[in-house]
């Protein structure tokens, strides 16, 4: 429609003159509208549109590592129509409980970070080092002999598993992961899989998404995002998320955590 314009936060940020005819101006996600210089955008918006209705939507409008902000009390006045958290949702059967299995499949480098530290310590005796060094090699010794997350695998994922999102950091850990998540899938029983890049840098990402979402493939579908599905887009049928993506945001793994969780009642347990 003519009547409806459809903005970034980005081409706000450069806006320096925004019209002032607008009636209503709805903000998707905006937390976002906390960041220094698309607040700024933001604002400029606002300013110019005294006297448009403005609606704000989020699942998470707290800034949890920028000081804790409450962006919607300090866009709405903490005005907040409805809210519902995950815990809530899940409490009320609104949503399924997911299973979440948190584990290491990474050792070598915190291996060799931990015998450094020891070794180069100060407050240790040399005995004190020597025992240190010896549990510390004990358990390499476990690590090495352990079953790893191909057995994981094969406990919580079942033969109903038919579509997975894996969130990677940036485009390297992305071609990464399809050498690490082969291996781990097979040991878990599947033996047809196909991979697709979600990555937003990637020039065919409309037809990937497109294909991941088709029911045209005996077997399992793996979407590995980068930078893409973590907020604003929701995919249907996703039945697992696996987050390789290293994070200390409670708003990232929150919006990881709802791409497998859906209000609609499902057989099984994300």
């Amino acid at each position: 429609s003519e009547r409806i314009e459809f903005r970034t936060f980005a081409s706000l940020m450069y806006d320096e003159s925004p019209a002032g005819d607008y009636q209503l101006i709805c903000i998707d996600e905006f937390h976002r509208a906390g960041a220094e210089e698309w607040g700024k955008g933001v604002a400029r918006l606002l300013e110019a549109n005294p006297n448009a209705k403005v609606l704000g939507t989020t699942a998470t409008a707290i800034r949890y590592l920028d000081g804790q902000r409450n962006m919607a009390d300090e866009l709405f006045d903490g005005n907040v129509v409805s809210s519902l958290s995950l815990r809530e949702a899940i409490d009320r059967g609104i949503i399924q409980e997911p299973t979440y299995v948190a584990s290491l499949y990474s050792f070598t480098e915190t291996y060799l970070a931990t015998k450094n530290r020891i070794m180069i310590s100060n407050n240790k005796s040399e005995e004190d080092k020597v025992r240190t060094l010896h549990k510390l090699n004990g358990l390499a010794h476990n690590w090495k002999n352990a079953k790893g997350v191909g057995s994981i695998m094969r406990k919580y994922f079942d033969g109903n598993i038919r579509r997975i999102v894996v969130f990677c950091t940036n485009v390297k850990m992305a071609a990464e992961a399809r050498n690490i998540l082969g291996p781990w899938l097979a040991t878990a029983g599947f033996r047809r899989m196909h991979f697709y890049n979600i990555d937003y840098k990637e020039k065919n990402v409309k037809k990937e998404m497109e294909d991941f979402q088709m029911d045209n493939f005996d077997g399992i579908k793996v979407a590995i995002s980068v930078n893409m599905l973590n907020e604003g887009v929701h995919v249907d049928g996703v039945d697992a998320v696996v987050m390789m993506r290293s994070t200390v945001s409670p708003n990232i793994i929150l919006q990881q955590i709802g791409r497998c969780l859906t209000a609609k009642k499902t057989e099984h347990k994300p």
